[in-house]
C-alpha cells in the first residue's frame, strides 16, 4: 500500500470555512495561496471560484459561489451541495486562519519537493540525456519547487521605503553603494556603476567595438573588482577572448601577440600581463550548440561553486536559439528573442548579478549611414522592454566612436562623445579622453 502524500483535509476545509465566514480575508488569502496548495480536487477547483469571486464581486458568499459555480459548469467538480455543506459546518469553529495557511503552503512544498525528487531520479536513471539536458532537467525540477510557491519574497512595502531611506542616507554620508566599475570614470559617474539585476545591452555596427567594449571594459573590470564572470562567446573562441584582455592589460596589440612580431619590450609587457589576467575569475563558454536552458543551468551551477556571480556576457544575443528547435521559431524570431530576453533580466535577478546582452543591428539599420538607435536592434520591441541600459556605439565620420546610452531605466539617456571617452585600439578597449 502506498503512501499518501502530505496534505491535510481539515486544514483545507477551515481555510475554506473562513473565507465564506469571515470574507474580509480574502484578499489577504488569495495572496497567500493558489489552488495547487490544495490536495483535494474539489477543493482546488472551490478556491478558484472563491478567488474569481472576489475579483467580481470584490467579496466571497455563498449565494455568489454557487451561481457562479453554475454558470461557469463546475457545481459538480466542487462537490455540490455536499461539500459546501462540510465547509458551512466547519465555519466558525477556529479563528486561526493564518496557522492553516502555513499547514497547507507547508504540505504544498512537501509534495513539491517529492516531485522534484522523483524527478531528479528519473533524469538521473536516464542514459539518453546528454549532459547539458540532464542539467536543463535539474535545474526545471528545481526551480518547479520555488515557482509554485505563491508570494515568495514578497514583503510590505514599508520594507522596501526603509531599505530606499538607508541607501539615501548612504548617499547623502558619501557611503552609496557602488556598482560595478566599467574602467570609464565619466560612464561610471553618470550610472553609479553597473548594480546587481541589471540587464545591460550593448549594440554596435561590425567592427566598431561592442565585443571589445563587453568583455575588455566591463566583463574584465568586474572580474578585477573580484567578481566571477561567465561569457558565453558565440563568436570567439576562449582564447581570442582572452588575448584581447591581455592586450587590454599588456597593451600588447593582438595582432602583434599572434603574429609572432613582438619586441622585446612587448613581450616583457605581454609575460607580465600574463599572470594577472589568468588568474582572474573569469569563465569562458565558446558557446556551441548554447540554448537559453543550458546558459541557465551553466550559470546556475557556477554560480552555486563560487558562491555568487558578478556578471554575465552573451556575445551575442542574435546566435543564440531559445531551445534547440530553431525550425519552430523560425517564423517568429521577435517571439523567440523576447523570451530570451525576458529569461536573461530574470537570471540576473534571481542571481543578483549583472547581464550584459551584445546585439547586432538590421541590416537596414547598418546600411542606413545614420547614427543607430534602439529601434535599429533586431528584435527592438522585446529587447527595449527587457533592459536596464541599452548603451549603442556609434562611430563617428572622423574615425571616433561616441557611446549612446540610448536608454537608462534609473535616470535620463546621455551620450559620451570623443572629449570624454576615446577607443584604444593597441589595447583594444575604450578609456576615458586624456585632459
Amino acid at each position: 500500500m502506498s503512501t499518501p502524500p502530505p496534505q491535510s483535509f481539515e486544514a483545507e476545509q477551515e481555510v475554506l470555512a473562513t473565507c465564506l465566514i469571515s470574507p474580509e480575508n480574502m484578499p489577504w488569502l488569495s495572496t497567500q495561496l493558489m489552488a495547487t496548495d490544495f490536495w483535494v480536487g474539489q477543493h482546488q477547483v472551490l478556491w478558484s471560484l472563491f478567488t474569481e469571486c472576489q475579483e467580481k464581486h470584490g467579496t466571497v458568499d455563498l449565494v455568489l459561489l454557487q451561481q457562479l459555480a453554475k454558470d461557469s459548469g463546475r457545481w459538480d467538480q466542487c462537490g455540490g451541495t455536499r461539500v459546501m455543506g462540510q465547509i458551512m459546518d466547519r465555519a466558525g469553529l477556529s479563528t486561526h486562519a493564518d496557522r492553516y495557511v502555513a499547514i497547507l503552503k507547508d504540505k504544498a512544498l512537501q509534495r513539491r519537493v517529492l516531485d522534484a525528487a522523483y524527478s531528479l531520479d528519473v533524469v538521473a536513471r536516464d542514459d539518453d540525456l546528454d549532459a547539458d539536458g540532464r542539467l536543463a532537467q535539474v535545474d526545471a525540477a528545481i526551480r518547479q519547487v520555488f515557482e509554485g510557491t505563491v508570494a515568495q519574497g514578497l514583503r510590505h512595502g514599508g520594507t522596501g521605503v526603509k531599505e530606499h531611506d538607508a541607501i539615501v542616507s548612504a548617499a547623502s554620508d558619501g557611503r552609496a553603494p557602488d556598482g560595478l566599475k566599467t574602467g570609464l570614470w565619466h560612464l561610471d559617474e553618470q550610472i553609479g556603476g553597473l548594480m546587481p539585476g541589471w540587464h545591460v545591452l550593448v549594440m554596435a555596427a561590425s567592427g566598431v567595438g561592442k565585443s571589445a567594449f563587453a568583455c575588455s571594459n566591463l566583463a574584465l573590470e568586474a572580474a578585477k573588482q573580484g567578481k566571477t564572470v561567465a561569457i558565453y562567446s558565440l563568436e570567439m573562441t576562449r582564447a581570442q577572448v582572452m588575448g584581447r584582455m591581455i592586450a587590454a592589460e599588456s597593451g600588447v596589440p593582438y595582432h602583434i601577440q599572434t603574429r609572432g612580431r613582438m619586441a622585446e619590450e612587448d613581450r616583457d609587457r605581454y609575460v607580465m600581463a600574463l599572470p594577472a589576467v589568468c588568474n582572474l575569475p573569469l569563465y569562458i563558454d565558446e558557446g556551441e550548440g548554447l540554448t537559453l536552458d543550458s546558459l541557465s543551468s551553466r550559470t546556475r551551477a557556477l554560480a552555486y561553486e563560487k558562491g555568487g556571480l558578478g556578471m554575465i556576457v552573451l556575445d551575442y544575443i542574435q546566435l543564440m536559439e531559445a531551445d534547440g528547435n530553431a525550425k519552430a521559431w523560425r517564423s517568429n524570431r521577435t517571439e523567440e528573442i523576447s523570451k530570451i530576453t525576458r529569461t536573461l533580466k530574470k537570471l540576473a535577478k534571481e542571481l543578483k548579478c549583472v547581464v550584459v546582452t551584445l546585439s547586432q543591428p538590421t541590416a537596414e539599420g547598418a546600411r542606413s549611414g545614420r547614427d543607430l538607435s534602439l529601434a535599429d536592434a533586431k528584435g527592438a520591441q522585446s529587447i527595449g522592454a527587457d533592459v536596464d541600459m541599452a548603451v549603442i556605439l556609434n562611430k563617428r565620420d572622423d574615425g571616433a566612436v561616441r557611446l549612446d546610452v540610448a536608454k537608462f531605466r534609473h535616470g535620463p539617456p546621455f551620450k559620451l562623445t570623443n572629449g570624454e571617452i576615446r577607443w584604444n585600439g593597441a589595447r583594444m578597449r575604450f578609456e576615458d579622453s586624456p585632459l
